[in-house]
């Protein structure tokens, strides 16, 4: 299998993973962050807990959207996805990296993707 197969096949690999029900429902995103956070060391008491169980789930699921908005796939999940965050545009495409752009209002932060080997680096710049 070549680079580029592998790459391709990573890609095809995380569409699926992303629209997975697991990663497609609300309630599936807070007990896999409630089971994470149980599982560590957590000082605070329950009530903390719920709270910061609601902030983290808003938070994976806002950043899965994300993810989903720059994904190739034609799936439901994915065009909910674009509708919310805007299309992504690819500045670069090679075997080696993916970059990804979207615009956004003057003024506003603009954040850019680069992928290399299914590995996400996020960078945020106010323009």
């Amino acid at each position: 299998m070549t680079e580029k197969q592998k790459i391709l096949a990573s890609r095809e690999r995380l569409d699926r993973t992303l629209a997975s029900p697991g990663l497609s429902n609300e309630d599936s995103i807070k007990s896999l962050v409630k089971n994470q956070l149980l599982r560590s060391p957590f000082p605070g008491t329950e009530g903390d807990l719920t709270n910061v169980v609601e902030n983290r789930s808003k938070e994976v699921s806002n950043f899965i959207d994300m993810l989903r908005s720059a994904s190739s796939g034609d799936n439901v999940s994915t065009k909910v996805s674009r509708a919310s965050y805007g299309n992504w545009k690819i500045k670069q495409d090679t075997e080696q990296l993916r970059v990804m752009y979207r615009e956004g209002p003057k003024g506003s932060p603009s954040i850019r993707c680069l992928q290399k080997d299914m590995q996400m680096v996020l960078s945020i710049s106010v323009s």
